[in-house]
């Protein structure tokens, strides 16, 4: 059966799979797309919804209805107080899946709702309004791949914005649970703490340089040397150990990580560089740490604990990694230029850290990478992670038209709005006098 949406012409084939289920092939003219595994959809179902962490009661918003097995997967496991609501683009695809056995059975469902919709605006508008909901109660989010893949060519932007909160979705789905447990045991030191919002606005005839760990920070560390008291430095926790060995002690370092691999970045370390971390870090990193630290209350996650603590104006947008969590903090900071060095987005020479640091062995797994425009005019191999936070750097770049942004990897990832640029040259530009950055710093940190 052939339907047309926005002049695309798509044609879905029934099949039966090996066990006797049915399944579905669409055609798109260029390629043929599964909707469901044609051995098992049932078990495939199962092994998709699993990361979610599903209990009883929980809301789920869902892109795309296939056949329903995912969606029946996850009714079994959120319970009679559960709620699952399903977007659908092409609304004649969507009467056609309806009818299906397995996708009937979801829908005839009390706790299933089912939102198709052929115009673009239209259909973004409604996910747009349903995605604030799910941050509110905190629901979860699941992506049926192949119904992202038949999207036509004119959704590229809903088809991006899937994508990326699905990533920023699942950081939190993933986690969820240990942020809270972090919370709870992090509060009532970072009640304590100076807030990161008290440095807000302070640095405005400052450049600002954002140390990432990304393999070109092999080649900054001479420049580095000579940064001085003339910018202040903020260092991500995985790059800390490297600038230390090669004679650097950023001005500021932040962490954080749920984890508790990330204790290792800071482990042994005695520094009395100021240390920022989000509440919800690994409590060690917070308890163990020997200098002066700093609290970002953060948005977008409903933790119950940090609303009282501080106004929406004090709140930082952490981009889901600690590299955009500091891109964030160095621009609310108030810096007239924001330098990134070590922020590659991808594995330029083939490498995926800079020498040194926690990560710097791992192996990079080609079958996992994409490729993206490079600072060089080529390409670099990166992971779709990066590629989240690429777009959201370029989001939040957008946002400020007062700061000039730098970036001296010469082979990471383009980001759109910022400027290509050797770092030996920002030191003749702009990192060329005393700003009293350490008397600054240290000043800010005196009790009220």
């Amino acid at each position: 059966m052939f339907m047309t949406t926005n002049g695309m012409q798509l044609e879905l084939e029934m099949l039966t799979c090996r066990n006797g289920l049915p399944t579905a092939r669409i055609d798109l003219g260029s390629k043929q797309l599964l909707l469901h595994s044609s051995y098992n959809p049932e078990q495939e179902a199962l092994r998709q919804v699993e990361p979610l962490s599903l209990e009883e009661g929980d809301v789920v918003l869902i892109y795309g209805l296939g056949l329903g097995y995912h969606v029946k997967a996850i009714l079994n496991k959120i319970g009679s107080q559960g709620q699952v609501v399903i977007f659908q683009q092409n609304t004649a695809l969507a009467a056609k899946l309806a009818n299906t056995g397995p996708a009937a059975e979801v829908l005839a469902d009390h706790r299933v709702e089912l939102v198709a919709e052929d115009n673009m605006q239209l259909l973004a508008a409604q996910l747009k309004y349903c995605m604030e909901i799910m941050l509110e109660v905190d629901g979860k989010f699941f992506l049926h791949r192949p119904s992202l893949e038949i999207l036509p060519p004119e959704f590229q932007r809903l088809r991006v914005a899937l994508q990326d909160w699905e990533v920023a979705r699942g950081t939190i789905q993933r986690f969820g649970s240990l942020l809270e447990e972090n919370l709870r045991v992090n509060l009532p030191v970072c009640r304590e703490l100076p807030a990161v919002s008290s440095f807000f606005g302070q640095f405005k005839d400052v450049p600002i340089i954002v140390v990432a760990a990304g393999p070109s920070l092999d080649n900054e560390f001479e420049h580095l040397r000579q940064v001085g008291n003339k910018a202040l430095i903020l260092a991500v926790g995985t790059s800390v150990r490297p600038l230390l060995r090669n004679g650097i002690e950023p001005d500021m370092i932040i962490v954080t990580d749920p984890q508790g691999e990330v204790f290792k970045q800071l482990e042994g370390l005695s520094l009395q560089v100021p240390l920022i971390v989000l509440p919800s870090v690994y409590p060690q990193v917070l308890q163990n740490y020997s200098g002066p630290r700093i609290v970002a209350w953060q948005k977008g996650i409903n933790l119950s604990g940090q609303e009282p603590w501080a106004s929406e104006d004090d709140l930082i947008e952490t981009g889901g990694s600690v590299a955009t969590a500091a891109c964030d903090i160095a621009i609310r900071m108030g810096g007239s230029t924001v330098i990134f060095v070590g922020l590659d987005l991808g594995y330029p020479m083939g490498k995926n850290h800079a020498y040194g640091t926690t990560y710097w062995y791992r192996k990079i797994i080609d079958s996992h990478c994409l490729e993206l425009p490079s600072n060089d005019g080529k390409t670099v191999l990166t992971v779709k992670n990066y590629n989240y936070m690429r777009r959201w750097l370029e989001r939040r770049i957008r946002r400020e038209t007062a700061i000039e942004f730098i970036n001296t990897s010469q082979q990471g990832a383009f980001i759109q709005g910022t400027r290509i640029m050797a770092f030996q040259e920002c030191l003749h530009r702009w990192i060329n006098r005393d700003r009293n950055v350490q008397s600054l710093i240290e000043r800010l940190l005196q009790p009220v």
